[in-house]
């Protein structure tokens, strides 16, 4: 069975629901690049965006690439309402200066700032280390302090739930291979496991295992073997998302 990059990652989320939320402004909205769901926060600071984000069952978006950066763009600056309006990213450099993460915990693999950003700097209100897209024109980012900027320009968190998402298989040897994927159990209890098989029944299926409670994506990966060289796979990507 030859194993692909897309082979399943099914995970079992066991979540409190919690009821709609008095800061969303829009959403949910579905990326159909990558499954995920996004919501629009209320103009606030960084660290209340975030806040409420967690509350979600998400973080302040990650943006891994061109793309993505432009559906969040074209999504949600139209419905801040605010012709200049920033929007929260979840990149910051909050605890080690100059040394910018994701709030998701997810690595570091594209960036966007604007010419001469991050700057650390934001006049009278101090330390800037909250990442956000300028300006609707353009989608370029600033770091800019977590203080109230007042009247404007407002500053609109982007909330991204990920629960799940697939990594290329590896460790090829005769009939076997290593699946891996990643997980956000945004909060909750959260079991997960992969499925594949020759045909849309699947049939086959690892064990479950426990991807923990957390906040931050987890990796994990389970070896299958009784393969067949040549034979294609077919997977499937369900989740359960937390809204």
């Amino acid at each position: 069975m030859k194993i692909q990059h897309f082979v399943a990652l099914v995970v079992l989320s066991l979540p409190t629901v919690p009821g709609a939320r008095a800061a969303v402004l829009a959403g949910p909205l579905t990326n159909a690049a990558n499954g995920h769901t996004y919501y629009l926060l209320s103009d606030t600071t960084w660290t209340a965006s975030e806040a409420e984000a967690r509350g979600l069952g998400g973080h302040l978006v990650t943006i891994n690439d061109a793309a993505e950066n432009q559906w969040v763009l074209n999504s949600f600056s139209p419905l801040t309402g605010v012709s200049e309006a920033k929007l929260w990213i979840g990149l910051n450099d909050a605890a080690n200066e100059r040394q910018f993460v994701w709030a998701s915990g997810e690595p570091v693999t594209f960036t966007n700032w604007y010419p001469g950003e991050p700057d650390d700097v934001e006049g009278v209100l101090g330390t800037a280390d909250y990442a956000a897209i300028r300006h609707p024109s353009d989608g370029r980012w600033i770091d800019i302090s977590d203080q109230r900027k007042i009247p404007n320009p407002k500053t609109f968190g982007v909330v991204e739930l990920t629960v799940a998402v697939t990594q290329p298989a590896d460790q090829f040897m005769p009939g076997s291979a290593r699946l891996n994927g990643q997980a956000n159990p945004i909060g909750s209890p959260t079991l997960a496991w992969f499925e594949w098989g020759t045909s849309l029944a699947y049939g086959n299926a690892t064990s479950p295992q426990s991807v923990g409670s957390g906040y931050n994506v987890v990796g994990f990966s389970n070896v299958i073997a009784g393969l067949v060289s040549g034979t294609p796979a077919l997977g499937r990507h369900r989740h359960w998302v937390h809204i």
